[in-house]
């Protein structure tokens, strides 16, 4: 996914036009928005995928059980829906 050509075709598959596409990365016009969205990942612990990301604040990272997902939940004051 590092090419432009690869992402360009990616894009077209999905219905993006790819010289719109290809307009985009080559002037890097969403270097902002990226970089804001890396530095809150990190901010919030992101390390790997999966990462679950709860209440917009809090990285879960990695497959869990249920068990750990609860416990989160609970220590972030959320009642379950049921």
């Amino acid at each position: 996914l590092g090419k432009a050509d690869v992402l360009v075709e990616i894009a077209a598959s999905v219905g993006v036009p790819a010289d719109a596409m290809r307009l985009v990365l080559e002037n890097r016009s969403y270097q902002g928005q990226v970089a804001d969205g890396m530095r809150w990942s990190r901010a919030i612990g992101v390390t790997a995928v999966p990462t679950f990301v709860i209440d917009e604040r809090h990285g879960l990272v990695g497959a869990q059980d249920l068990a750990v997902f609860e416990q989160v939940m609970q220590q972030l004051g959320k009642v379950p829906k049921g």
